[in-house]
C-alpha cells in the first residue's frame, strides 16, 4: 500500500459558525448555495458546518433531520457527479 496515498485529516478545532439560523428552511437555503462552489469547496463547507453542529446545543430530532438533508444533497450532489464523468455503472458498497 502506498502510504502517501492517505486522505488528507481534518482540522481538529474550528471558529466555523454556522451560517444560517437552526431552521430546516435555512439549511436547505444554504444547500442550495452551495451549487456556486466547485466540490471541493461545497464538502468543505459540509464539513465545517458538522463539525460546527456536533458543538451546538440543539434537540436530538433537529440534529437528526439536518443530518437526513445533509445527506440527501449530497447523494443528488455525488449523482449529478457522476453523470459528469459518466460513472454510471460504479456502486459504491
Amino acid at each position: 500500500m502506498n502510504s502517501a496515498a492517505k486522505f488528507r485529516e481534518t482540522p481538529t478545532s474550528t471558529s466555523f459558525t454556522i451560517p444560517f439560523k437552526l431552521e430546516e428552511s435555512a439549511l436547505l437555503n444554504w444547500l442550495m448555495e452551495l451549487t456556486h462552489y466547485d466540490a471541493k469547496e461545497a464538502c468543505i463547507k459540509i464539513l465545517y458546518v458538522l463539525q460546527a453542529l456536533n458543538k451546538t446545543d440543539m434537540p436530538a430530532k433537529t440534529r437528526v433531520e439536518f443530518l437526513l438533508l445533509i445527506i440527501e444533497y449530497l447523494k443528488q450532489y455525488i449523482n449529478r457527479l457522476e453523470g459528469r464523468v459518466g460513472m454510471r455503472d460504479f456502486h459504491y458498497q
